[in-house]
């Protein structure tokens, strides 16, 4: 029998430092960084699967598409010289059908292909049907994920990104290259002056001309039409015709081999990525400006020649950070394990100020769950404990009753309950990672998954079981 693939998290809380261990802030600095901050983050909300790749007809790999985002940064300084050890190179988890996938994949679910185990299909927004608004948790490996994040300050340094969409095949051959052995990753490893690489805006490759005449059947990556004409200056591919043979052959793609590949390749199976150049003040105008899906979202067509059928639109989100704890988030990478001592609510992604709770304080069997505010109530609370490989009980603090199905119900629509613990399969639940961070949680038994009826998101609405699709009112954030 195949495995459900589960992937399981614990967010450690940090608590107050003892009074030895805090350090004495100058004031006056703290003061002058609140009212100059330079710290900035990029970062891809979702995106759109606008026409899937060609894949394997015995998805041998899974249902439909399998994709991962990938980053590749680094800083310039003033006289466009390279910045040493600059370099940050990163990818996000493979988003994907997650059926038949054991633990250590560490995949998450993305896409509606049969099934409700996720595979992305033709016409699929991620992680849902407007991904530019998805306000999730940034982090280094999930939606919406950290491309580059910093301090940018003006006059001095500019940091340049390279943000790609690959399609999952395994090994990862051309990532490995395109990071180490290109006339791109060579150029991050010393210094290395910009203006010397043969990289030409965007506007002067054909596809684009000033203002108008883009051709949208042109595979490559490219910035929507409306960004260029507003930040022309922004926006860089490499000018093919001055590279070397050998350098283009490093950014040849063999697509019919069984490894990862861009999406993106044009006719020739060249991967041609797009570069971004962005200093403090086109940061903070890119902040400000709205190209119709709201203020930072900038959208970025990924597409490939017809052979290669695949075509994505990233909705990429540029952002000033003003909260220091809120620093750092490309670092953050979720571990994948319950504390079986610690406390956790289940908050609901279609209701985000609503987590579970027991109705009216219920201590007897058949007591049923529903939503409430956010009130840090003992009963909404849960110990999360582990009773085999891949499922746990769930024990709600108050009653000590565990998370059931109202009567062992085998049926969409059974309401969730707690009970006593009794060892039976409706007791028992599997955590299915969704590409945003949040759960699908499964029952043993039936294979549905606890949703909010209806999608409500009002005091007191019933929670129930239901075949899984990956909705929102179907997945839950799960925090200390």
């Amino acid at each position: 029998m195949r495995h459900l693939s589960l992937f399981l998290i614990a967010i450690c809380s940090l608590g107050t430092l003892p009074l030895a261990a805090q350090i004495t802030v100058d004031k006056s600095a703290m003061l002058n960084h609140l009212t100059n901050n330079n710290y900035f983050r990029v970062v891809v909300k979702g995106f759109t699967c606008n026409r899937e790749s060609a894949d394997d007809i015995l998805e041998r790999d899974g249902k439909r598409d399998e994709i991962y985002l990938t980053s590749f940064s680094f800083l310039v300084n003033n006289q466009n010289n390279t910045i040493p050890n600059t370099a940050i190179r990163t990818r996000t988890r493979v988003f994907c059908d997650i059926n038949g996938r054991g633990p250590e994949n560490k995949w998450a679910i993305a896409g509606s292909a049969a099934g409700g185990l996720g595979g992305i299909q033709t016409g699929d927004n991620i992680p849902d049907i407007e991904p530019w608004k998805n306000n999730a948790p940034p982090s280094g490996e999930l939606l919406p994920f950290v491309l580059w994040e910093g301090n940018l300050n003006t006059g001095s340094d500019y940091v340049v990104i390279h943000p790609g969409i690959m399609e999952y095949d395994g090994p990862a051959d051309f990532l490995t290259n395109f990071w180490h052995n290109s006339f791109i990753g060579l150029a991050a490893r010393s210094a290395t002056n910009v203006l010397s690489l043969p990289y030409q805006l965007v506007t002067s490759i054909p596809g684009y001309s000033t203002g108008s005449g883009y051709n949208d059947s042109s595979p490559g990556v490219w910035p929507a039409p409306t960004v260029m004409q507003q930040f022309g200056n922004v926006f860089f591919r490499a000018n093919l015709d001055m590279l070397s043979a050998q350098d283009q052959t490093k950014l040849l793609v063999n697509a019919g081999s069984p490894a990862d590949r861009p999406i993106g390749l044009d006719a020739k199976m060249i991967y041609n990525p797009l570069q971004i150049r962005m200093d403090n003040r086109i940061a903070n105008q890119l902040i400000d400006r709205d190209f119709g899906y709201g203020r930072g979202i900038v959208p970025i067509r990924y597409k490939d020649d017809d052979q290669f059928k695949g075509e994505y639109t990233l909705y990429l989100a540029f952002e000033k950070v003003s909260d220091p704890s809120q620093y750092n988030r490309m670092n953050l990478v979720w571990q994948d394990v319950f504390d079986p001592l610690a406390n956790y609510s289940f908050r609901n992604v279609n209701a985000a100020d609503k987590e579970t709770d027991i109705l009216n304080g219920g201590r007897t069997n058949n007591t049923h769950v529903v939503l409430n505010d956010l009130k840090g109530l003992i009963s909404q609370r849960w110990k999360i404990r582990k009773v085999d490989q891949y499922y746990f009980n769930i024990n709600n603090n108050y009653n000590n009753l565990n998370l059931d199905l109202l009567n062992k119900n085998d049926i969409n629509g059974s309401n969730i309950v707690t009970s006593a613990p009794d060892n039976s399969e409706t007791q028992k639940w599997s955590f299915i990672r969704y590409c945003d961070g949040s759960w699908l949680v499964r029952n043993l038994r039936t294979k549905r998954v606890m949703e909010v009826y209806n999608a409500a998101n009002h005091f007191a609405a019933p929670l129930g079981q239901w075949d899984s699709n990956a909705a929102r009112n179907q997945r839950w954030f799960i925090e200390k």
